[in-house]
């Protein structure tokens, strides 16, 4: 019997810099041993959203389905069943 694919979105990492100290935070289902920090959470959570300033948001929409907009362009990217991403035509 085959283990079940992790939901997609549930591997992910944020890291960010500051001046005095980074701050990371990943998923359960980040891969081992991949820049592992002290603050992985004990259980599987999926990644949502991301917004970065006006101009970048990555956001899922449904299961499989995501939107991103870098600026004024936009585009949804929907995800295969093999991982896989299949990205639509960009638009504004």
């Amino acid at each position: 019997m085959r283990a079940a694919k992790p939901p997609v979105g549930s591997s992910w990492r944020v890291l960010a810099h500051g001046r005095r100290k980074s701050f990371s935070v990943q998923s359960k289902d980040y891969p081992p041993g991949v820049l592992q920090h002290r603050e992985a959470r004990p259980e599987r959570e999926i990644f949502d959203e991301l917004v970065i300033d006006r101009w970048f948001h990555l956001e899922q929409m449904d299961t499989r389905l995501w939107f991103l907009a870098i600026g004024e362009d936009k585009v949804m990217i929907e995800i295969g069943k093999d991982g896989s991403p299949k990205m639509g035509p960009w638009y504004r």
